[in-house]
Parts: structure tokens; C-alpha cells; sequence
């Protein structure tokens, strides 16, 4: 999932110029929306080239966040219960069955979002309040009575 094998036949320039001019030829906006949506997704760097990291290239920016913020959760958690850092990650990897070039690679980018968050001054509490409020948007008709009293008093993660 954070390193895909992406290959691109065209470059990211000539691809946006070809879309610009479709628009212009048809008038047609789904050649700008698709303009947008290279944007939004992040697919190029800076300097309009195609991104080098395809982790964007993959998941949608609300899912990306959401995978980011479970590999900080769970590894929090693990670290929590006396794991070594250099374990949580592996776990974390296997758990959530993350795939990319090498197992090691992958752990090392999980590492990276792990230290990005906490040098954020990310919790296991926000993190887990967010991930806990997009379950509640997301939650069939009702909520289970048990979750409604644990979040009636006040409840916090451990």
C-alpha cells in the first residue's frame, strides 16, 4: 500500500498540458476536474514532476490520514505494553498487512509517520478520538447502548 509499482508512460507535464488542451478543444470541464484531482491527490512534486512517493499515488487523502493515523495508534499501543519501537513497527506492518519494496523499507515508513506524529505532539487520546469519531460517523443506524454510556461518562482510551 506505500509502495506500489507506479509506472508512468508520460510524463506529469505533458500529461496536464494534453488535459489543458482537450479542455480548451472540447470545453469540456471532467478534463479540468481531472487537472484538479492530480492536484489534490498530491500525484506531482514541486517541480511537476510525478511524485516519488507513491504512498499518495494509492490511497485518497482521507484514507492515507486515516492509515497514518491507525499506524500511530497501534504503535503507540504496542510501545505502551513494552514493546521496542523496531517491533511495534514490524507488528504494525503485519497487522495491518502494509506492503511495499522490502519489509524493511516499510517498517522504516511506518517508523517515519510514528515519529512524524509524535513530534507533532500527537496522542494516543487525539489520535484515538479521531479515529473514534469518523467510527461514529460511519456507525449503522445506532449506536451499541455500551458505547453510548462509556461515552457519556466522559470514557478515554487507556
Amino acid at each position: 500500500m506505500l509502495h506500489p509499482r507506479i509506472q508512468h508512460h508520460t510524463t506529469s507535464s505533458e500529461f496536464l498540458k494534453e488535459l489543458g488542451f482537450l479542455h480548451e478543444l472540447t470545453k469540456d470541464e471532467r478534463f479540468m476536474d481531472t487537472v484538479r484531482a492530480v492536484a489534490e491527490y498530491g500525484l506531482i512534486d514541486e517541480d511537476g514532476n510525478w511524485r516519488r512517493d507513491p504512498a499518495t499515488n494509492v490511497l485518497p487523502p482521507p484514507e492515507f490520514q486515516q492509515l497514518k493515523d491507525r499506524i500511530f495508534f497501534m504503535v503507540q499501543s504496542a510501545i505502551r505494553r513494552g514493546m521496542s519501537l523496531r517491533m511495534a513497527c514490524a507488528e504494525c506492518v503485519v497487522k495491518q498487512r502494509i506492503s511495499g519494496h522490502s519489509f524493511e523499507a516499510v517498517c522504516k515508513d511506518v517508523e517515519r509517520i510514528y515519529r512524524t506524529y509524535v513530534e507533532a505532539g500527537e496522542t494516543l487520546i487525539s489520535v484515538g478520538s479521531r479515529i473514534m469519531s469518523r467510527v461514529e460517523d460511519n456507525w449503522p443506524d445506532q449506536l451499541p447502548d455500551s458505547y453510548v454510556a462509556w461515552r457519556r461518562s466522559g470514557g478515554s482510551l487507556p
